[in-house]
């Protein structure tokens, strides 16, 4: 029984386990749909307005950003999916196990109703034997008291008809004896019996025992095997997705990483166009307007002092913000690292704790059968115990009836010796009478005799 609720258990546990990873795959797809509607709905604001090729470019890198995500969540759905299928196998084995644990318990409870029958069956003929007995010392005692009553209503009693008498007492008593002796035999035949069924009963037991141990040792050592080789199966799995995962992530790293850099650079070869166009445009109008730009000279330097100013100011503030990009970009490299690094210890500490786990159940599954081996070892010495004693019972039982027999015959011999003291002692008294009365009336006839 208990084979079966620790298997049912660590089907549970499995289920449980399984039910978790879908909880948190759940909450991964919900962080994904959350980030794609977020960038579904950016893109959906900056449709409309996508006049310059910068923006163009966003909305490309908005949209390919889309596409990963949606990705990221078909193979969330899929592994969903799979868990899901992996708990149908799982209910099915426990409704298996119920099923034979079941079955088992129905088949103790025969065996049980079997056992007590057997025993019942003895303990009814054993009571019909000692009923038996009850019945012969009873019809033997009646057969004394009716040999006393004839001795008693006769009024005088003779040596033919004591000798009679004690021939039919013989008779009952040597009736009595084999009578006695076959119930008594009969009893021993059924304590036998009983003494080879139940050491049959007791050596099915053992070896049913045996059997049921040596299978619990394999389906024991069958599921370490299965559990240390799922362990690993397991762990290799987790290793490849948590390198896939590493791998997904500097990749989109770099090509987030890339693709500043690449926008970056266009800005300033827009930047630097622009800034050749209006140099080639001043160069063009200054060969019109040389007049002009002789005039205003003074003017011209100005502004392109200032113009420079400017333009050194504009390359600081991209060189400042490209920079400030770098770093950005360095840290969220770094904020990965430091997440897959814990991701990592938290894998290897969910793998200590599951071999901890499965060392603890299987002592505790080894420390169980050794105080059940203890617990059917004491039985089965107690058993024997309770045989002996009955031995010993059943002994001493037979030597107290025998010495009661004996007891009760040296009764009726003494009893018989005393009847004969006794019949004898009045016998005696009644012929000295009946010989007293002859001799007074003969001495009476012979002095009538004389007289005459």
């Amino acid at each position: 029984m208990n084979f079966y609720d620790q298997e049912i258990h660590k089907l549970l546990e499995k289920r449980a386990f399984i039910e978790n990873d879908i909880k948190n795959l759940e909450e991964q797809f919900f962080i994904k749909q959350g980030e794609l509607e977020r960038e579904q709905s950016y893109l959906n604001q900056h449709m409309k307005h996508h006049e310059s090729k910068e923006e163009h470019k966003d909305l490309a890198m908005h949209e390919k950003l889309i596409k990963n995500i949606k990705k990221d969540l078909s193979g969330v759905e899929r592994k969903m999916d799979a868990l899901h299928l992996s708990i149908v196998p799982i209910e099915k084995e426990t409704n298996k196990l119920k099923e034979k644990q079941k079955g088992v318990e129905a088949n103790l409870e025969t065996l049980k109703h079997q056992e007590a029958s057997l025993f019942y069956k003895y303990l009814n003929q054993n009571q019909s034997i000692y009923q038996l007995f009850i019945e012969e010392i009873n019809q033997f005692f009646g057969s004394i008291d009716l040999f006393y009553q004839a001795l008693l209503n006769e009024v005088y009693v003779s040596d033919a008809f004591l000798s009679i008498q004690l021939k039919t007492l013989d008779k009952l008593y040597l009736s009595f004896e084999k009578q006695l002796f076959s119930t008594h035999q009969k009893l021993l035949n059924l304590m036998l019996n009983y003494y080879h069924q139940n050491e049959k009963e007791q050596l099915k037991m053992i070896k049913g025992f045996k059997k049921s141990l040596a299978s619990l040792i394999r389906s024991l050592k069958k599921n370490y095997a299965n559990q240390v080789t799922s362990c690993s199966v397991e762990q290799t799995k987790k290793l490849i997705d948590k390198d896939n995962q590493l791998k997904l992530e500097k990749q989109k790293l770099k090509k987030k990483q890339d693709i500043s850099k690449k926008n970056h650079a266009k800005k300033q070869l827009i930047d630097q166009l622009t800034l050749k166009s209006i140099e080639n445009k001043i160069t063009e109008n200054s060969m019109k307007q040389l007049q002009e730009l002789k005039l205003l000279n003074d003017n011209q330097l100005s502004i392109a002092a200032q113009y420079n100013s400017e333009y050194e100011d504009k390359k600081k503030l991209l060189e400042e913000s490209y920079q400030k990009r770098m770093a950005t970009t360095e840290n969220s490299i770094l904020t990965q690292d430091k997440n897959i690094q814990a991701l990592d210890q938290s894998i290897t500490a969910k793998n200590q704790l599951i071999l901890s786990r499965y060392q603890i159940t299987h002592e505790k599954n080894i420390e169980s059968l050794k105080q059940k081996t203890y617990h059917y070892e004491q039985l089965v010495l107690k058993a024997t115990a309770l045989d002996i004693e009955r031995n010993k019972q059943a002994q001493i039982t037979l030597k107290r009836q025998a010495n009661r027999r004996e007891a009760e015959m040296r009764n009726i011999n003494n009893h018989h010796k005393r009847y004969l003291m006794t019949t004898k002692w009045a016998q005696n008294r009644v012929l000295a009478r009946e010989n007293r009365s002859l001799k007074k009336s003969h001495n009476f006839k012979m002095r009538m005799l004389h007289l005459n």
